[in-house]
């Protein structure tokens, strides 16, 4: 994760525990990463279409073009290279978020739009694999007849963009391989018949204190004597919630275009220090968390957008005191599972956000973003900056 340069904004939501900041010690400098192989399939992002010449200069030419109610793909020739693209994303309705891949059995070509990053890192299956100054990436280590979850993160003047690709390695370069891989991308992408964006917020420990330098700060009924009960648990993919402070929960229904959604905030319950006794019982208000779909339907490529802003009920609800935190995200998704998200967080409490692509009762999860809380200060308007949502799941 990397850290906003941006001024805080007024995002809250309840109290958080403290915790402690350590500074590791400093490792010596590592070598140089070995230089990736060019991509030779690469994407125009502003025109939403792959180059007509490969970075070769070799003309890049379209073999076939297969528009399905899912997925949209293509097969593409560059020289002797013939590759399975997935284009479902290079004509995103959000510029920002467009991207594609083209694969055959000896490599994966990934290209996304240019955000303006000095580096843009990759990951593959959740290990990073290379770094690139450039929006395109080849991975020479693909495995034929497998399918590879990459992750691109790429840090921009004003924000951080994370682009989630399945690629589908075909099992051989053939024609005839090439279009199976094509009509099996469509196949795996319409199975799906809607999918599910959850984001939930919660404290880790069992117990939070309020720390002593925010107990006369903060304007909190309940500070010095006083200490909140958590949610005592890790990070989590069930569908039901384990425990959590706030969140919501949205789905986009693929075949009818529908958008639901709800939210919720946990009790937050106070405690005297001394005996453990139970003192307060309050909820937060739910009506500043929101989702709420940014595009018209078409079945296969949708943007949302979530807000989690929740105050501490037991603290005030506005001003330089307001105490809590918050986030806000914007999540581009497809059909198939590939996604582009960008927004900010309050580095308190833990975070968590999931996609489940349900086929029927049957559901497959992605983890977009899990990230720890740094310390409860952050919770504090002007005491900690904005942390960039980076997506490496």
């Amino acid at each position: 994760m990397r850290l906003s340069r941006t001024a805080p904004v007024a995002l809250a939501l309840t109290a958080m525990p403290a915790l402690v900041v350590t500074t590791a010690a400093a490792s010596p400098p590592s070598a140089p990463e070995p230089s990736a192989p060019t991509a030779v399939f690469t994407l125009d992002a502003s025109k939403g279409t792959f180059s007509a010449k490969a970075a070769s200069g070799q003309r890049v030419s379209v073999l076939a073009t297969h528009i399905g109610q899912g997925a949209d793909t293509k097969i593409l020739k560059a020289g002797d290279e013939r590759a399975v693209s997935d284009t479902t994303f290079a004509r995103s309705s959000e510029p920002s978020a467009r991207s594609a891949w083209a694969a055959s059995s000896k490599f994966a070509d990934l290209s996304w739009a240019d955000a303006g990053a000095k580096t843009y890192t990759v990951y593959r299956d959740g290990a990073k694999i290379g770094t690139t100054s450039k929006p395109s990436f080849r991975d020479t280590s693909v495995i034929p007849g497998t399918e590879a979850d990459y992750r691109i993160i790429g840090a921009g003047k004003k924000d951080t963009h994370t682009w989630g690709m399945t690629a589908t390695i075909p099992s051989s370069d053939t024609t005839k391989a090439l279009n199976a891989t094509a009509k099996d991308i469509e196949a795996k992408a319409r199975k799906y018949s809607k999918s599910t964006l959850r984001w939930r917020s919660f404290i880790r420990p069992t117990w939070a204190d309020i720390p002593k330098e925010l107990e006369k700060l903060s304007g909190c009924k309940y500070t010095k004597g006083y200490k909140y009960a958590g949610d005592a648990r890790g990070f989590s993919k069930s569908g039901k919630n384990p425990g959590s402070r706030a969140g919501v929960t949205g789905t986009v229904d693929w075949k009818s275009g529908k958008v639901t959604w709800d939210r919720f905030t946990g009790k937050t319950r106070v405690y005297k220090k001394s005996n453990s006794r139970l003192v307060a019982t309050r909820k937060a208000s739910v009506k500043k968390i929101k989702f709420k779909a940014l595009n018209k339907h078409n079945g296969k490529e949708r943007g949302v957008r979530i807000i989690v802003d929740a105050t501490d009920p037991f603290c005030p609800k506005s001003g330089v005191k307001r105490a809590g935190i918050g986030a806000s995200a914007t999540v581009q998704m497809t059909r198939s599972g590939s996604f582009h998200v960008t927004g900010k967080h309050r580095q308190a409490p833990d975070h968590e956000l999931y996609m489940y692509n349900y086929a029927g009762k049957k559901y497959k999860t992605k983890t977009i973003l899990r990230d720890k809380m740094l310390d409860l200060r952050c919770i504090s308007q002007p005491a900690c900056q904005l942390q960039n949502i980076a997506a490496k799941g």
